[in-house]
């Protein structure tokens, strides 16, 4: 088992971490610290909000963890030797830092279906294929089932990890709706389906 110091930013406005940041993370400091090659599929699930940094706790191929406390959030990906679980655990250093963020430019390039309950993008929005697929979810939903609530993103389930350029060509497409307390909708690029993405609807 190793423990791994995480740095992130926030992202735009928020005083959160944000899940497409925490993919990203998770990848990066993953590959960097174990020697096994990552693999889809892969799963994150997000159990809550984290507000300050926090630390990577990642197992050996095929080691059973106890899960720790402070989580909000866990994983596990395939690799050469079996597959790897690990936790995020948020600690007490604070996070003095903030990417900016446009998400209207994401909103400009995107063509949303109501009626198909389908959203794809059209051009280059200079940011990364898991930053399109959340803001392209979160965005469908409120077409879609419009609220003043909080469409939250807090599961993702890939058969292949992101790849740059996929960028140019990610399609999401909301299949399920379980009274709003977990949806699922299909990601897709270039009309293949590479994963599932969840969202759940949070009250204010």
């Amino acid at each position: 088992m190793k423990r791994v110091p995480v740095h992130m930013c926030f992202k735009g406005n928020r005083n959160y971490l944000q899940g497409a940041d925490l993919y990203n993370a998770i990848v990066k400091y993953a590959s960097k610290t174990t020697a096994e090659k990552l693999y889809a599929p892969f799963r994150m699930v997000i159990h809550r909000f984290a507000h300050k940094q926090c630390d990577m706790i990642l197992g050996n191929p095929g080691e059973i963890l106890t899960k720790p406390g402070h989580l909000f959030a866990e994983f596990i990906f395939s690799s050469d030797e079996g597959n790897v679980a690990g936790w995020m655990v948020e600690t007490e250093r604070v996070i003095d830092c903030r990417n900016p963020y446009d998400e209207k430019e994401i909103e400009r390039l995107c063509v949303i279906d109501v009626d198909k309950k389908a959203t794809v993008i059209q051009g280059d929005s200079g940011y990364s294929p898991i930053e399109l697929a959340v803001s392209m979810t979160k965005q469908l939903h409120y077409a879609v089932y419009p609220t003043d609530a909080s469409w939250i993103f807090n599961r993702l389930d890939l058969e292949q990890l992101f790849k740059p350029s996929d960028s140019y060509q990610i399609q999401i497409e909301l299949e399920h709706n379980f009274n709003n307390r977990l949806t699922k909708s299909k990601i897709k690029v270039a009309d293949e389906t590479i994963g599932y993405i969840y969202f759940s609807l949070i009250k204010k």
